[in-house]
């Protein structure tokens, strides 16, 4: 939702234009800065009253258009609220990034990045797939495998305290004999 709507920018315009007051007065007059009337009037001259409805915001632009918009910049010597105003770029300060990127990065580094957070990494757990079984099992052969995993799984548990236990028998200082 905007600020401002349209029926207040195009009371702002007209009264600019009607009554023949400077930028900064409408501005004063309506409580509004002198630099959103000079951006209200641009978009009017334009667009007509079509020019002065809200704008979509977080728009995306193209490489090619931004390219397009910087060499008309450059090569043409127009001023970032020039070349807004021209290709309808609802803010200069988004010229002005393209500039800098271009200036830092290069010209290739405009072109769209994905945004958001990156894919999860899959690992080879993850990949790891069981092996194939050509027969599926009966319920008694799955209690009878299940039994069988239960009492691997008691013989590791009980080999495991056995082998901490003797290692903390061997680790203890023998007590001296009187």
């Amino acid at each position: 939702m905007t600020k401002y709507t349209k029926e207040f920018r195009i009371k702002v315009v007209k009264a600019y234009i009607d009554r023949g007051m400077g930028q900064k007065t409408v501005g004063r007059l309506f409580g509004v800065h002198m630099t959103m009337v000079r951006k209200w009037l641009d978009q009017y001259q334009l667009e007509g009253e079509a020019g002065l409805a809200a704008r979509e915001r977080h728009k995306s632009y193209t490489y090619s258009f931004k390219k397009k918009v910087l060499q008309a910049v450059l090569d043409e010597g127009i001023s970032h609220r020039e070349a807004a105003k021209r290709f309808r770029i609802h803010t200069t300060s988004l010229i002005a990034q393209w500039l800098r990127i271009a200036r830092d990065r290069g010209i290739d580094a405009l072109q769209s990045q994905s945004k958001g957070r990156p894919p999860l990494k899959t690992t080879k757990r993850d990949k790891a797939k069981p092996p194939p079984d050509d027969k599926p099992k009966s319920y008694e052969q799955l209690i009878e495998e299940n039994e069988q995993l239960r009492a691997e799984v008691a013989y590791l548990k009980k080999r495991r305290a056995l082998t901490l236990q003797k290692a903390t028998r061997q680790a203890k200082p023998e007590s001296s004999q009187d």
